[in-house]
């Protein structure tokens, strides 16, 4: 290697400071954890979630503790309208969007509303919930990294 590596030019790359950043599934537990870290970093963030009080919940949180701001939006992931009223909401508040972290995720057999509703072996468990499953862990991050 023949050129001198210059450290901090690389992490320059990495600096997020008033970057847009976009998390879907954003009230969730991992999805506050992803918010609380960019908004850390310096980023605005977007909570975007199909549960619009627990979005707007997370957000006053995220805003509290790392004084940045943080907008919550009520977004279906696996609705194509919905994601691109998200996008046009962005867009039109930030004027870009920088990340997107992809998090936004539905596993019946897990999660706490559907708890008890569905068998958890794989014989017994129902198309519906795997449709729907799909339709928000899939199709909902392709229409977000789409839009």
């Amino acid at each position: 290697m023949t050129e001198e590596f210059d450290r901090g030019a690389a992490l320059d790359k990495f600096d997020i400071a008033d970057r847009v950043a976009i998390v879907t599934g954003g009230a969730g537990l991992l999805g506050r954890s992803h918010a609380l870290t960019l908004a850390s970093a310096g980023a605005a963030v977007v909570i975007a979630d199909v549960r619009e009080q627990a979005a707007e919940e997370t957000a006053a949180d995220v805003r509290g503790a790392t004084g940045r701001e943080c907008l919550p939006l009520e977004v279906d992931v696996s609705d194509a309208g919905s994601v691109e009223t998200m996008v046009k909401q962005v867009l039109e508040r930030y004027g870009r969007i920088d990340i997107l972290v992809n998090n936004a995720a539905l596993d019946p057999k897990f999660d706490r509303e559907h708890a008890g509703r569905h068998s958890t072996s794989f014989e017994e468990f129902p198309l519906e919930a795997w449709q729907q499953a799909m339709d928000v862990n899939i199709t909902g991050m392709f229409l977000c990294a789409q839009a």
